[in-house]
């Protein structure tokens, strides 16, 4: 998985489900202790992943896997960090203006057709 606008603590991988609580098992199978940062990991196959990163970055962030066609099947999540510093500031109007500009050019320089969801 990769992450937009952000850099992870890695805290752990592994396979099958990931029972989270307080219980010393579970916390025993992180590595709360110098883990490794990155902004992609590998995710195993049917297992879990525990990653911790600062929220200190407002945006619009995505985090989606990097093989073709999982982000074609939508592996990816966007979420909204601190969207109350930046929505006040959004111009509804600006935005649909710029979006259509875009879809006009588009339609007169469409190079190919998408078959997937574009990440």
């Amino acid at each position: 998985m990769h992450l937009h606008g952000h850099d992870f603590f890695l805290l752990g991988t592994g396979p099958g489900y990931f029972e989270y609580g307080s219980n010393s098992s579970s916390l025993a199978m992180l590595n709360l202790h110098n883990p490794p940062r990155r902004d992609t990991a590998t995710w195993p196959e049917s297992g879990w992943m525990v990653v911790a990163f600062l929220m200190d970055n407002p945006g619009s962030w995505l985090i989606h896997c990097h093989i073709a066609w999982h982000s074609s099947e939508s592996l990816g999540l966007q979420f909204l960090e601190s969207p109350e510093t930046y929505v006040p500031r959004l111009e509804g109007q600006r935005l649909r203006e710029t979006c259509e500009a875009w879809d006009a050019f588009w339609n007169r320089h469409d190079s190919y057709e998408q078959e997937d969801a574009g990440i």
